[in-house]
């Protein structure tokens, strides 16, 4: 399958609920065409995939490679921050966060509610001695339920 269909499939498996499988399409089709390595999109479209498969670290290097690559999503950042929190970095998250809010703060183009609410119910605990880090297993939490 050529790599544009390949990509075309990754698409369309992740609009179904088939993430992994997306995923796999979407590491084949790098094998194919090598310039997707310098596409932020390519970084941004994985990061939200590892993200939904619960693999927080590995989201988070995908995010912090799009922003590298001067993404144009200007959520980023935001999706950056849920990794480091979800991944028990607080104090690192918050202060992305914080950056983020502060760079958008004049744009109404993209919704910023989530992002105040996570900074003010994660920020308040850290202003009062709360741990700034935290080992978090997410994988093994996950399974438990």
């Amino acid at each position: 399958m050529p790599d544009e269909a390949k990509l075309a499939q990754t698409g369309f498996h992740k609009n179904i609920g088939n993430t992994k499988l997306s995923l796999g399409y979407y590491l084949e089709a790098r094998k194919f065409n090598k310039e997707y390595l310098k596409q932020d999109y390519y970084y941004f479209e994985m990061a939200g995939l590892l993200f939904e498969l619960k693999k927080f670290n590995f989201a988070a290097r995908f995010y912090e490679k799009a922003i590298e690559l001067k993404t144009e999503y200007r959520l980023s950042k935001a999706l950056l921050a849920d990794s480091y929190i979800h991944q028990g970095q607080y104090e690192k998250g918050i202060k992305l966060l914080d950056e983020f809010l502060t760079e958008e703060y004049d744009n109404n183009d993209i919704q910023k509610d989530e992002s105040y609410l996570k900074f003010l119910c994660f920020n308040s605990p850290l202003l009062n001695n709360y741990p700034k880090f935290q080992n978090r297993e997410p994988d093994k939490e996950y399974k438990e339920l």
